[in-house]
């Protein structure tokens, strides 16, 4: 599937459990109907998946967004690359429960992913679930109060330990990703490894594939990012 996502695990208030009242519609004053909305229950091998409606919490893309448009100043050219692949609707958020035997007690979280766009933007997923973390972390406090208790979810406060992945501005638009170990990749049916990976959507823009590219950032930047330390807009 490709793409990225933020993961937030919390406990759940038993009112969202409940099917509510849907929004009636037109047609379902003139039917004289109520529908409902409620958990959905969908299997996958034995793994139980359950959807709750969003409610407020469709609101966490609109803070996400402010925030980094307030953050992102002055804007990076590497950056607005970036906020045009969220412009095109790649974020979506899950509010769900999973377990894996009947009598397991389920477990709850918020989900936050970011598409790869078949492939071509595996980078920039990345890239933006590091922001959103990024958001979060810094601002959790305030989102259980406007969002999160509202929707009846409450996060677990747990110590954030994961280590940070690390970002490189490119001059050429947009970032790469920095591995401390090269990362074996095809290109033009050729096995090639390097410590850097950038979008598709840029490397096929190159008759060689991107490999010209791939050894001049390599070449340029493995010294500076041997630290590990990204340097993204947002960490710089």
């Amino acid at each position: 599937m490709g793409g990225s996502a933020y993961v937030i695990y919390g406990t759940v208030d038993e009112s969202v459990l409940k099917p509510m009242p849907a929004q009636k519609t037109l047609f379902d004053r003139i039917l004289g109907r109520q529908r409902f909305k409620g958990p959905k229950e969908t299997s996958h091998g034995n793994m139980k998946i359950i959807d709750l409606p969003l409610g407020r919490l469709d609101d966490l893309k609109y803070s996400f967004m402010k925030y980094l448009k307030n953050h992102l100043v002055p804007i990076s050219e590497a950056s607005k690359n970036v906020l045009e692949y969220l412009a095109l609707d790649v974020m979506h958020i899950y509010f769900r429960g999973q377990k894996r035997a009947q009598d397991e007690a389920t477990e709850w979280y918020i989900q936050l992913t970011f598409s790869g766009c078949a492939g071509m933007a595996e980078t920039s997923a990345s890239l933006a679930a590091h922001w959103v973390r990024l958001w979060y972390l810094k601002n959790r406090s305030e989102l259980q109060k406007e969002i999160f208790s509202v929707s009846g979810f409450f996060p677990i406060e747990t110590e954030d330990d994961d280590e940070l992945e690390a970002f490189l501005p490119l001059p050429q638009g947009g970032y790469a990703r920095y591995h401390e170990d090269p990362q074996e990749m095809y290109i033009n049916d050729e096995e090639v490894s390097f410590h850097f990976e950038i979008d598709d959507s840029f490397l096929e823009a190159h008759a060689d594939g991107g490999v010209e590219l791939l050894n001049q950032i390599e070449s340029e930047y493995l010294s500076v990012m041997a630290d590990g330390r990204c340097r993204c807009q947002l960490c710089t």
